[in-house]
C-alpha cells in the first residue's frame, strides 16, 4: 500500500456500511431490498455502499439448503 505525499490531491469518499437482512430463498424480494438500501445510502451521501457477505445469496454457512430451499444433500442433516 503507498500513501499520497503532500504535494499530491486527496479525495474523500463517503461509504455506506449496511447492516440489513434480505428474505431467504427469494432472489427478487433481495435485489428489491438491496435497491431500498442503496437508495437510502444514496439519499444520505453515500458514494460507495456495502451489504453483507451472501446478502443475495440468502443462505447462511452449513445449512445445506439450495437456493431453492431444497436439501443440497438429501437425507444429511
Amino acid at each position: 500500500m503507498t500513501s499520497a505525499s503532500p504535494n499530491e490531491s486527496r479525495r474523500t469518499m463517503t461509504v455506506a456500511v449496511a447492516q440489513a437482512a434480505a428474505p431467504l430463498f427469494d432472489t427478487p424480494a433481495a435485489l428489491a431490498r438491496a435497491e431500498e438500501v442503496i437508495r437510502e445510502a444514496d439519499r444520505r451521501g453515500a458514494e460507495v455502499v456495502v451489504l453483507p457477505e451472501a446478502f443475495l445469496g440468502g443462505l447462511s454457512e452449513g445449512t445445506g439448503l439450495r437456493h431453492d430451499g431444497r436439501q443440497s444433500h438429501p437425507g444429511r442433516p
